[in-house]
């Protein structure tokens, strides 16, 4: 049960991280270039997906939250298997 419970904190800790990671507006910009860019180049606004430190962070938190539910599930239903299967060898 606790690590139903703590599985379930890690999970969406994770996708709550991720989501105000996500949304919030980087501080630092990419860089400054001393010289002109291509004459022929378009760069659109906002074309860049920068995947930031906390957005790794959050995505890591979920993804162990996940496989820790899948395995304690997993194991709880092998556990009442295994005692259904006792159960009908006394009968």
């Amino acid at each position: 049960m606790i690590v139903l419970v703590i599985a379930a904190v890690l999970v969406v800790g994770g996708v709550v991280t991720m989501l105000v990671a996500g949304f919030a507006q980087p501080t630092a910009t990419i860089g400054w270039f001393a010289y002109q860019p291509l004459a022929g180049a378009v760069f659109p606004p906002g074309g860049g997906v920068m995947v930031t430190t906390p957005v790794l962070i959050g995505a890591a938190a979920a993804a162990l939250g996940f496989v820790a539910l899948a395995g304690a599930l997993g194991f709880a239903l092998g556990r009442g298997r295994q005692e259904q299967q006792g159960r009908q060898e006394q009968e």
